[in-house]
């Protein structure tokens, strides 16, 4: 299969008398760290297997060698020594098959605010159950919480995957082309990838967290109607009256003691 990529340009002066296939993705990560669409495009002109099943590329005339890259394994580091011993004494970088590894320095936060985020969520669950329940009258319970639970499936679970599905491949940079139909996306912009996906994450949280108070809000209100209302049927000289119906009864208790 072959790929797309438009509006970029992979040629430059290491590569560009090579006759490389800019359609043929076959990423390569360079001893610079950086990842080549396709080993020609990289400059490589030898290449070998190792035992472990990656192959390997040297005199690669568009890598710089300034820099190391790190095989997973330690029998592949190992199997790596010659080349890059043979690669500093051409001044040419080399490169081994597949993408390079991306590093995160802020996984531990990123997880400890995605536990935060995901245990507030869980917490108000039941909140909304019971604010369904106390809403409505008891016999209307079972068909109020079996509205909310297709209101959700409508809403949210049966559409959420579609729509966020459409926003990620907003940032697609290569996407797979058969016989002229698009197919998926093997390469995404990292950095815009995370900034559409929690983007769209943090609004829709942000959306849920202004119903939850619209709610809330309603729900305060009627309570203080409620209590306003109850006050206006039992003014102060009703509780005046009983009151005094009280104390007189007191004084007639204690008379006949």
């Amino acid at each position: 299969p072959s790929l797309t990529m438009p509006h970029r340009n992979l040629t430059g002066s290491c590569n560009v008398n090579c006759g490389c296939k800019i359609h043929e993705y076959e990423p390569v990560c360079g001893s610079d760290g950086i990842t080549y669409f396709n080993p020609c495009l990289a400059g490589c002109v030898n290449s070998g297997n190792m035992s472990t099943g990656i192959r390997n590329y040297t005199e690669c005339t568009c890598v710089q060698s300034r820099q190391v890259i790190t095989p997973p394994t330690v029998g592949q580091r190992s199997q790596l020594r010659v080349v890059i011993v043979k690669t500093y004494l051409n001044e040419n970088g080399y490169a081994v098959s597949g993408k390079c590894k991306r590093s995160c320095n802020t996984l531990i936060p990123f997880l400890v605010f995605l536990f935060i985020v995901t245990f507030i969520t869980a917490c108000a669950q039941p909140s909304a159950i019971i604010v369904t329940l106390r809403s409505v009258k008891d016999e209307e319970r079972p068909f109020a919480l079996g509205m909310q639970f297709v209101l959700l499936r409508t809403l949210a679970y049966i559409p959420t995957p579609i729509y966020f599905g459409a926003v990620i491949d907003t940032t697609c940079m290569l996407w797979q082309q058969e016989c002229g139909v698009q197919g998926s996306c093997w390469e995404y912009n990292v950095t815009s990838f995370r900034f559409v996906y929690f983007g769209l994450a943090a609004g829709l949280k942000f959306v849920g967290f202004v119903f939850i108070f619209l709610a809330w809000y309603s729900i305060k209100y009627k309570e203080e109607e409620m209590q306003r209302r109850s006050w206006r049927e039992f003014p102060l000289s009703t509780v005046s009256a009983v009151v005094g119906r009280t104390a007189s009864a007191t004084k007639i208790v204690c008379s006949n003691t």
